[in-house]
């Protein structure tokens, strides 16, 4: 039996079948060891009024929340491409299709079957990297462009310096903006972010050196 399933695991004809089958199961782990990780050192730390056998049960939800979200997109994800690509041949438009819906249905707040908290974290998260990932992009084509029309061809500066800028002003804007919004428009802001600029920001309450350290 184990022969036969290797045999079928092997079997090129299967590798897209098998492809989504370690898709989902990577997300799970990694969701899961992330989540883990974070939540446990957020629960230790920084809910030590609630007893201890309720935080660890809510590190292992978080956990199993954040794996299965991660493997359910792989497996929405990867039946959309393999849709797709029997469509059109696997045209570049088939990656934003298959990504786009598989975040309406995972990530759009549109079901009550995952995480909206996770969900919406992991969002930000990625979509910061990809603004990033996109002023890389516009460095990489305009150093293109002025060595291809004006034969500039410090490329390597050119792109060290867009790419250099676009990380400083999206660092700058952001912390501008949160930091406004802190001050005037609190609730407008996530909460575990809000709850963290308070204990960061506002906490002026002490008595003694003690209490002003903490300790």
């Amino acid at each position: 039996m184990v022969l036969n399933l290797d045999a079928l695991v092997r079997n090129p004809a299967n590798r897209e079948f098998f492809q989504i089958i370690k898709s989902m199961r990577n997300g799970i782990v990694y969701g899961g060891r992330l989540r883990f990780a974070h939540a446990l050192v957020i629960q230790l730390l920084f809910r030590r009024s609630v007893p201890l056998e309720k935080r660890l049960k809510l590190v292992f939800r978080q956990a199993k929340d954040h794996g299965s979200i991660l493997a359910s997109f792989a497996l929405i994800y990867k039946l959309l491409m393999m849709s797709l690509k029997k469509l059109n041949g696997g045209a570049p438009i088939n990656e934003f299709i298959s990504g786009f819906i598989g975040a309406l249905i995972v990530y759009g707040n549109r079901t009550p079957y995952f995480n909206h908290s996770i969900a919406h974290q992991i969002t930000l998260y990625c979509a910061a990297r990809v603004l990033l990932g996109l002023g890389k992009m516009l460095a990489f084509k305009i150093a293109k462009y002025l060595k291809e029309e004006h034969g500039f061809h410090n490329k390597k500066h050119i792109r060290h310096a867009i790419g250099t800028n676009t990380w400083t002003l999206f660092a700058s804007v952001s912390w501008g903006l949160v930091m406004y919004l802190h001050r005037y428009y609190p609730s407008f802001l996530q909460h575990s972010l809000e709850s963290s600029m308070v204990y960061i920001y506002d906490d002026f309450k002490w008595d003694d050196l003690k209490s002003l350290l903490g300790i």
